[in-house]
């Protein structure tokens, strides 16, 4: 059948290039389609998609499964399947920035285990001077530590499963000069 369309079009008169956009829906989606680019359809909705599959809040949050969005980005599921892929399928392989944060300042990461049973949240930190921290949540608290020198702080052991390189623990040896 018949697919209602109601057309957009911008004829060029105010300066501006002529465009022209559908907006439609079918059976099989609600869509915008840039009818001046090739009919290409850069917006799709298909039937039975949850509410709030995007929401965009008064200050410009995007909410992802959320009508409360409590960051410029916010996914939210409830089924075991929130997440975020980052998927770059180009033929050729090649070294990519796939995933960037930029800030005036430390950047932070933050990964925090709501589970009230679990051992505690922990943050990984990089610091002005690219040093990383890695440690449970607070002040002062770092397990971890990699200075942008090469020096590593671990507060707790070093455990291996595997061997060391020749002549790694030739200090434990009797001849070995302090």
């Amino acid at each position: 059948g018949d697919t209602p369309t109601l057309r957009l079009q911008q004829d060029g008169s105010s300066g501006f290039a002529p465009q022209t956009w559908d907006v439609a829906g079918s059976e099989t989606n609600f869509f915008i389609r840039d009818v001046t680019n090739g009919s290409s359809l850069p917006f799709r909705i298909r039937p039975g998609a949850p509410t709030s599959s995007i929401f965009i809040d008064v200050p410009g949050d995007v909410g992802i499964g959320t009508s409360s969005p409590d960051a410029p980005l916010h996914v939210l599921r409830s089924n075991g399947e929130a997440s975020i892929l980052v998927e770059e399928t180009n033929g050729t392989a090649d070294r990519r920035e796939l995933f960037k944060i930029t800030n005036n300042g430390p950047t932070e990461f933050k990964i925090t285990n709501t589970n009230a049973g679990a051992s505690g949240n922990w943050d990984f930190t990089v610091e002005d001077d690219g040093t990383f921290r890695i440690g449970r949540a607070g002040p002062g608290v770092n397990e971890v530590i990699v200075a942008s020198g090469g020096d590593v702080t671990i507060a707790g052991e070093i455990t291996t499963s595997g061997s060391c390189s020749i002549g790694c623990d030739r200090v434990f040896t009797p001849e070995y000069e302090l």
